[in-house]
């Protein structure tokens, strides 16, 4: 059980992790766009890293990040001591 406050808080922080993980999205399109030699190419040639894997799964991170926001809310009765 979690007090009102932490609860606001944890709820808080949940939500802005979305828009700094779409941050990170954009940012690694412009490194697919300016570090790889065409868009069918993935593989970054400064650090060699699988760019289009790295979006992906920064797609998976904002959609668990929904569902556990999305549980937060409907289960605040529960979580949330009186």
């Amino acid at each position: 059980m979690l007090t009102k406050r932490y609860y606001n808080v944890i709820l808080a922080i949940i939500i802005l992790i979305i828009p700094i993980v779409f941050y990170m999205i954009i940012s690694t399109m412009l490194s697919i766009k300016n570090e790889t030699n065409g868009i069918e190419t993935c593989i970054s040639s400064v650090t060699g890293k699988n760019l289009c894997s790295q979006i992906n799964q920064l797609k998976v991170t904002i959609y668990i990040d929904m569902i556990v926001m999305i549980f937060c809310l409907a289960l605040r009765n529960f979580i949330v001591k009186k």
